[in-house]
Parts: C-alpha cells; structure tokens; sequence
C-alpha cells in the first residue's frame, strides 16, 4: 500500500479547479462544428466524460473522500468560471444576473455526479493508496498506536494506547 503525504491536499484541489479551468477554455465547440456540425456536442463531451474523468483521477492521485468529493465540485467549477470568461473576461464585473443566466442547472447536476463518482472512486483507490504517514513498525495489533521510534527499539510488554498485553 502506497501512503501519501497529506500536506498535498490544497495541491489537489488547486490542480481540480485548474483542469476545469482547462477543460472550460478548450476549444471543444469548434472541433465539435468540425466534426459534427453540432457545438453542443464539445459541451456534452466535457460535461458527461471529461469532467467526471478529471474527478476520478484526481480521487485516484488523492484518495480522501472530503477531497475527492470538494475536488468534484471544483472541476464542475472551474468548467463554469470558464464557460462565463468566454462571455466576459472581467470576472469584477459579474454580477448575480450574469452568473444566473451563464450557469445552467445541468452543471449543478455535474458537480453532484463528479462527486459521487470521485468519492467511489476513492474508495475503490483507498485500497491501494493510503493518504497519512506510513503504517509504523512495531505497532499495536488491536489499535495500531506506535510502539517504538524505530524498529530497533525496544517493545514495551502492555501497549499504553488500549493497554493490551503484547508478549
């Protein structure tokens, strides 16, 4: 099992609403005119597949479920304030009107599915990826406290955690 540190936690999230912000920004209604004539082709690509690839990977790389599910919420979020820059570039100017008229209660529906989908993802990536410090080595059987600083060191006879006997 592979621990990672948990001081990358803001890295993660940060790295959500990035790549929302991409998948946002992308061009993905001119290739879809391309391709297929439609531009609400590109929209429904990023919302149905990308968005939700973006979650789970991002609960994959960081399996916490408060971070997988924030993390959800964010892509979703970084895709809005995206689609909103390509009406105006000047988010100061934004007012409750424009956020209302540029946001579409699909979105709302994305964030809650990248979600869901993230925190599964993380439990089935919480099987392999831990997220906190290495399991410790010697440890107490029934609650896993730290016996010793090294393995070299001494083992004390009843645990001072649970204060279950050891030897």
């Amino acid at each position: 099992m592979q621990s990672i540190s948990p001081s990358r936690e803001p890295l993660i999230l940060a790295v959500a609403l990035a790549v929302g912000l991409l998948i946002g920004l992308a061009p993905l209604q001119q290739f879809a005119i391309q391709l297929f004539g439609k531009p609400g082709i590109g929209n429904a690509i990023a919302v149905n597949l990308m968005l939700p690839a973006a979650a789970v990977v991002m609960a994959a790389c960081f399996p916490k479920l408060r971070t997988a599910a924030a993390s959800g919420i964010l892509v979703v979020l970084g895709f809005t304030l995206a689609r909103m820059m390509h009406f105006d570039l000047r988010p100061w100017a934004w007012n409750m009107e424009f956020v209302k008229s540029h946001t579409s209660p699909i979105l709302v529906g994305a964030a809650i599915g990248c979600s869901v989908l993230a925190v599964i993802a993380a439990l089935i990536a919480g099987n392999f990826r831990r997220v906190g410090a290495p399991p410790h080595s010697p440890s107490c059987a029934a609650c896993r406290h730290a016996l010793a600083a090294h393995a070299e060191a001494p083992v004390p006879s009843h645990c001072p955690e649970c204060g279950i006997r050891l030897k």
